[in-house]
């Protein structure tokens, strides 16, 4: 059985309604699922219905590596950019 071959570029943009789900099948692939009000996208195995190949399980684990980078990193920046700013204490005095 041939492989098939992924083709193309897609930007995803996240927010507020965009969500992600996994469907899971007693007997197939898992589906990785991304939903955004003007865009969807799925990440499968090529091979879709039959074995789970090491490339299949390589791919996965790399994508949970990437997605937990990308939670903290989120999660840095939101915490960062939530900080009150702290007052300037060279505003407000001037120099003689």
């Amino acid at each position: 059985m041939s492989e098939r071959a992924s083709v193309g570029g897609f930007l995803f943009s996240a927010g507020d309604e965009a969500w992600v789900t996994c469907h899971t099948y007693r007997d197939r692939t898992p589906i990785l699922a991304f939903y955004a009000p003007s865009a969807d996208l799925r990440v499968t195995s090529v091979s879709g219905r039959g074995q789970v190949t090491d490339g299949d399980l390589r791919f996965a684990e790399s994508f949970a590596e990437a997605a937990t980078a990308y939670l903290a990193d989120t999660q840095r920046l939101h915490a960062e950019q939530s900080r009150p700013v702290a007052d300037d204490p060279s505003e407000g005095s001037e120099a003689a």
